[in-house]
């Protein structure tokens, strides 16, 4: 597979060090607005760059990983949901629920999937438990 990755920060540069060790993945084209970044992930992993998210999109890619800024992700997942890429988002969708519900219902109605990402923590299955007295 040939994936993308918008937003090389933190989370961005963990998920790329996870894609990159993927055996399923056999490509690793990045952007980022900090070019510094986009050059140590090319160099790191080995990843292609590309000048911009509609570059990245243009790229032959089977599927996203959105990690940049909050506030761009409803544009970055809409840019690609409508040229029919599957798309992964880091939390969350949007910055106030207003946001997120329109760009839900916009991805929802479109033929590519989109899911969120949510943190450990707040998973119930994975919450720390009180030991047993």
């Amino acid at each position: 597979m040939r994936i993308g990755l918008m937003g090389l920060g933190r989370i961005g540069a963990f998920h790329a060090e996870t894609l990159a060790g993927l055996d399923a993945v056999d490509s690793l084209v990045v952007t980022d607005p900090v070019a510094e970044a986009v050059a140590k992930a090319t160099e790191r992993f080995g990843a292609t760059a590309a000048d911009s998210p509609e570059a990245l999109l243009a790229a032959g890619v089977d599927g996203v990983v959105i990690a940049a800024a909050t506030d761009a992700h409803p544009h970055l997942i809409l840019a690609a949901v409508r040229v029919g890429i599957p798309v992964f988002c880091e939390k969350p969708v949007a910055r106030g629920s207003r946001r997120a519900w329109r760009c839900c219902g916009r991805w929802r109605t479109a033929a590519s999937r989109c899911t969120s990402g949510t943190t450990d923590a707040s998973t119930r299955a994975v919450r720390p438990r009180a030991a047993p007295s």
